[in-house]
């Protein structure tokens, strides 16, 4: 069983320190009996507390309170107490005092009046799963060396629940020693931790984290909290798990503290105790203390030997004392050997006369005025052998353990075994030859510890190598097959088979026997490997007789049908299909098929299971005939003639004719067909009972119109004769007969002297016939104007536009037109030109002329870019033109004049000049001219203001150019660099003026504020977080220091609620982000002042809110 001693023992040891506070306690509980309702026990809980003795600190209470929690669901178990709490009453009125244990030779000894009281109550508890969680909890711990002060404590124990109590599921508490022993810095002690169990539990010690005490503010406080609790803030380098260093250690069987004591103060040690009952975990229970370590050195006789000797009769004798003495007497207790008997040197070796118990005194001393002794036993009894034997250990099979130890003296009396299993605390046995299961392959150190009635104690351990048992499978798995067939059975794994029950297998000792048996049998396979382990595994074979199938699908189709017939059985696995006849069936090896017969067929699926049970079955499907269509010879109609033709079909029941355009009636077999294009008629051809239709085509062909083309509508002089020319196969007719050589031939000529239309028929040779006409204008003569003169800028371009009726033009000259043939060329003359164009109609003509004056572009000109400072202006100025138009206006006083000035312009900026002419070309001309604009001088003199003590060299350090001039030049070393020493001896401004390469200037100042004082950190004692911009953070001020270490913030548990290493950074209040209450807050600082000093500071400040 494991149960939690939750005892907390302020140990203060330094001289002329006396505690203030509780300084150490214990909560017990002892079962009374069953309680008054069914499944309920009676317990008395009783809470042992000590304070020191100190005129400032508060006497022990006459009750303090106890907070019950159920651990099945975390509710208060309700008590009569406040807050529905439990009180525990004083048992006494008057404290008693605490033994203490105190060296002679410490010198002056400490004074440590401890007192103690305990205090208790009877409480009935329903019995449940996981037991109850006690709490009493208290504020403060202070100025310990490996904790953050103020953070409390919690004294808690648990009563285990039904979940982990053996019967008769009763329990109680564990109790730890009361006496307290002094302790000397950096010397050797030992600290007793150990608890007396009063039911025989094994109890295993170890250091883990203190509780801390929640929100308990003081040693009243009354409403403890339910678990888990928190743990306290450890100092590095210590921990929970080192909270004295690491040279002081616990015995986990003893629960002895023991070591080299570290530097002097106080230290937190929480012991968490592991309680096994029959080797079951229990609970844990914790013990927490305050242990003050004092700077002395006592003397204390400190022999070190083995203290019995089970292998012979020649002890060794060391000795470790304290205080360094100078004189030793050792007293073997042996009579029997002699002159032997004693010895006066540090570390003697003594060969003991017989066997039995000796009693061995150490006496030391220091220059014979401080004395110290002791006496410890020795035993002698040898021929003490440990030892045992164990069965082939396999993993998941139960290892027999078999003890072999042997003694000479007296008898074997105790056994503990540590079978070495890390995945478990519950390796452990008490039994002399136990049984243990280990879960994994591997070598396991197991280790056996036994002792006799002489007090012998010897640890044996070996190395146990657990084998893994084989891998083992079995397939297939459990199987229904043919009852007519063998089953070959298949174990996969290294080793030996054995396959169970011998009844209707073959090679039942190899991995793959055959079996046959006549009804439902489990086999069972065990594989053995070569380290003797085992694995185990079977399966069941069910033979069966009783194969039948079937056959689904339709038994009428019509030809070209396509039809799925699908066989079935009453077994899935291991099946194979045949259908036959195969030469109409698309897959006639499966279950499923496509079967596409002509004719009236039967099929006949033929079913085998394994390789002996056979069944069939057959299906008749009856195929229904398609039509045969025919739907006649092609035909031919023509547009102009024969418009119609008579179709026939034949061949089937019903008919359906497709397109159904020009035919009389698309539903009988003889329809009328009148297309108007040339058309493919198709017609699907039925039976009677199949849905299903063939169909056959015939083509109708149309004669097309004659294509037939003439000239276009055009126009003749008076004077001229025109030829008609037309295409077209066939006999032409021309009308009107009017000034035409001949109507019947495809291209006449005519030459009317008033405006005709002349028209022409085609006829081809089927009579398909078409026609078409052109309009001869006739003209007089030529009218023509070239258009009037104009003007261009050079290097653009324009179009001739003259007003004419003729049909053909000529212009000249032609340089600098795109097309000197077309009635509008584009011109894009270089220079001032007359061009003459001539304008014709067959032999008839006019021309005229028309002049282009060309002058040129302005030249604009924005200037040179400029280049300025940031807060200057520049002049711009432009050429080139007679109006100007400038942008974009941004910072301009006049945008519409050749020289505008740019005012202060904020940043770089490109302008864009427009420039026109009124003496030539009207048309714009844009140049851009850039104004750049050199940053803003960033001159930084530093900080606003600064500080420094009187004596303090202040480094200066400006930026932002490359040259730099200070001033005043007072106590500066060097006003003309950027970073000048100062020694000032009052408050004063500096200025500094810094110019950059491109020569702009910048200023800024910095104020300097002397304080004649030593170098400190200061930091207000209140602060108020409510943004309202003044006395928002607190931040600690540093006077004469060149470097902050550290400043930190805690709250009144010792949490720390900020940090930081960086000058001006502050605390805003909050942790975590979360607006902290108004309270009063802990604050340390470290920085280093200019001269290398570090200063170390600590105070306390106010939140307002």
């Amino acid at each position: 069983m494991k149960k939690i001693l939750c005892s907390f023992l302020l140990i203060f040891l330094f001289a002329e320190v006396h505690a203030t506070h509780i300084i150490g306690g214990e909560m017990r509980y002892e079962y009374l009996g069953p309680g008054a309702a069914p499944n309920s026990k009676l317990y008395r809980i009783r809470i042992l507390l000590m304070k020191g003795d100190s005129p400032t600190g508060a006497a022990l209470a006459a009750q303090y309170i106890i907070g019950i929690f159920n651990n099945d669901d975390g509710t208060k178990v309700n008590g009569p107490a406040v807050n529905n709490n439990w009180a525990a009453v004083e048992d006494f009125v008057n404290p008693l005092p605490v033994p203490i244990i105190i060296s002679p030779c410490i010198q002056p000894p400490p004074v440590l009046p401890y007192v103690y009281k305990t205090y208790s109550f009877v409480v009935e508890l329903t019995d449940n799963q996981f037991g109850y969680t006690l709490a009493y909890q208290t504020y403060s711990r202070q100025d310990s060396r490996n904790i953050v002060n103020n953070q409390g404590a919690t004294y808690t124990c648990v009563i285990p629940g039904l979940n982990v109590l053996p019967n008769p599921q009763t329990d109680n508490s564990p109790a730890y020693k009361l006496p307290i022993s002094a302790i000397c810095e950096n010397s050797p002690f030992t600290l007793d931790f150990s608890a007396t169990d009063t039911q025989g539990d094994s109890l295993v010690y170890n250091f883990c984290d203190a509780y801390n005490g929640g929100l308990a503010g003081n040693a009243a406080f009354d409403d403890p909290a339910p678990p888990p609790y928190g743990s306290v803030t450890y100092i590095a380098p210590y921990t929970g798990s080192s909270p004295m260093g690491s040279q002081v250690t616990i015995n986990p069987s003893t629960g002895i503290i023991s070591g080299i004591a570290p530097a002097a103060g106080k230290y937190v040690i929480c012991v968490c105790a592991s309680v096994y009952r029959n080797g079951v975990l229990i609970t844990v229970h914790r013990k927490d203390l305050i242990v003050a370590v004092n700077a002395c050195v006592p003397l204390t006789a400190n022999p070190n030997f083995t203290p019995i000797t089970c292998d012979g009769f020649t002890v060794n004798f060391e000795d470790n004392s304290a205080g360094n003495p100078d004189a030793w007497l050792w007293d073997f207790g042996d009579p029997g050997s002699g002159a032997n008997n004693t010895a006066n040197i540090p570390n003697p070796t003594h060969t003991f006369s017989d066997t039995g118990v000796f009693y061995v005194k150490l006496k030391v001393s220091v220059l014979g005025q401080c004395v110290d002794s002791i006496i410890r036993p020795v035993r002698v009894y040898p021929m003490f052998l440990p030892g045992f034997l164990n069965t082939t250990p396999c993993v998941n099979r139960p290892v027999q353990f078999t003890d072999t130890s042997y003694t000479t003296y007296g008898f074997i009396n105790s056994w503990r075994w540590d079978f070495g299993d890390p995945a478990t605390l519950a390796d452990t046995s008490h039994l002399q030859n136990p049984v243990y299961t280990y879960a994994l392959p591997g070598t396991y150190n197991v280790e056996l510890r036994v002792t006799n009635s002489k007090g012998c104690d010897k640890t044996y351990t070996w190395p146990v190598t657990v084998f893994g048992n084989p891998p083992l499978s079995v397939f297939p798995g459990d199987s229904v097959y043919c009852g007519l067939d063998t089953l070959q059975l298949n174990g996969v794994g290294t080793g030996t088979f054995a396959w169970t029950p011998p009844i209707s297998i073959i090679g039942a000792n190899t991995a793959t026997p055959q079996v046959f048996p006549a009804i439902t049998t489990w086999y069972h396979a065990k594989l053995t490997d070569g380290n003797g382990c085992f694995t185990n595994d079977s399966l069941k074979v069910i033979p069966k007789f009783d194969l039948t199938n079937a056959i689904a699908g339709p038994i009428t189709i019509c030809e070209e049908d396509t039809v799925i017939l699908r066989g079935t059985a009453n077994y899935s696995s291991n099946i194979t299909w045949q259908w036959a006849p195969s030469a109409t069936v698309e897959s006639p090896a499966n279950d499923t098929t496509r079967v596409y017969p002509t004719t009236n067929t039967t099929y006949t699926l033929r079913t085998k299971w394994g390789n002996n049970c056979i069944a069939t079955k057959t299906h008749t499907i009856n195929v229904t005939p398609l039509a045969r269509p025919n739907a006649g010879p092609d035909a031919f109609v023509c547009s102009s003639g024969q418009t119609s033709v008579q179709l026939n079909a034949t061949g089937g029941l019903t008919y359906s004719w497709s397109p159904t355009t020009g035919l009389s009636n698309p539903n009988i077999p003889n329809p009328i067909a009148s297309p108007t294009v040339p058309t493919n008629y198709v017609v699907a051809v039925g039976v009677a009972g199949c849905p299903r239709l063939r169909t056959d085509t015939v083509f109708v062909d149309v004669g097309a119109v004659p294509a037939i083309n003439t000239l276009n509508d055009t126009l003749i002089c008076t004077i001229d004769t025109l030829q008609l020319s037309t295409s077209g196969t066939g006999n032409f007719v021309w009308s009107p007969n009017y000034m035409i050589s001949n109507t019947t031939v495809a291209s006449p000529l005519v030459s009317p002297d008033v405006p005709t239309w002349y028209y022409v028929n085609l006829t081809d040779a089927i009579g398909c016939k078409n026609r078409d006409s052109v309009f001869v204008d006739v003209k007089p003569r030529v009218a023509l104007n070239a258009g009037p003169d104009t003007t261009i800028c050079q290097t653009d371009g324009i179009y001739l536009n003259p007003v004419s009726d003729g049909l053909y033009y000529q212009w000249t000259p032609a340089t600098n037109l795109n097309n000197s043939t077309v009635k509008n060329p584009l011109a894009t003359p270089l220079a001032t030109t007359t061009y003459r164009v001539r304008s014709s109609i067959g032999k008839c003509f006019s021309e005229d002329d028309i002049t282009i004056k060309v002058v040129p572009y302005p030249v604009a000109q924005a200037g040179p870019d400029n280049y300025i400072c940031s807060g200057f202006s520049a002049q711009l100025q432009a050429t080139g033109g007679s109006i100007y138009a400038w942008s974009p206006a941004s910072f301009l006083n006049n945008r519409l004049i050749p020289n505008p000035v740019s005012v202060r312009p904020t940043a770089s900026i490109q302008y864009i000049v427009t420039v026109r002419d009124t003496l030539g070309c009207p048309k714009p001309v844009k140049d851009t001219v850039w104004v750049r604009v050199y940053p803003r001088v960033n001159a930084d003199a530093g900080p606003r203001d600064t500080s420094v003590v009187k004596g303090q060299p202040l480094f200066l350090n400006a930026t932002g150019g490359s040259t730099y001039l200070w001033s005043p030049a007072t106590w500066l070393n060097n006003p003309t660099i950027h970073n000048p020493v100062s020694l000032p001896q009052n408050d004063i401004q500096y200025f500094v003026t810094v110019t950059t390469a491109e020569g702009c200037v910048g200023r800024d100042s910095i104020l300097v504020h002397l304080f004649d004082m030593t170098e400190d950190i200061y930091v207000p004692n209140a602060f108020t977080p409510n943004n309202d911009g003044t006395n928002d953070v607190l931040r600690p001020i540093l006077i004469g220091m060149k470097e902050l270490t550290y400043f930190r913030v805690y709250n009144r548990w010792g949490e720390l609620m900020f940090a930081t290493s960086e000058k001006g950074k502050g605390w805003d209040g909050r942790y975590k982000g979360k607006p902290q209450d108004p309270a009063a807050f802990v604050w340390e600082a470290e920085a280093v002042t200019y001269k290398g000093v570090i200063r170390k500071k600590k105070g306390s400040a106010i939140l307002v809110r």
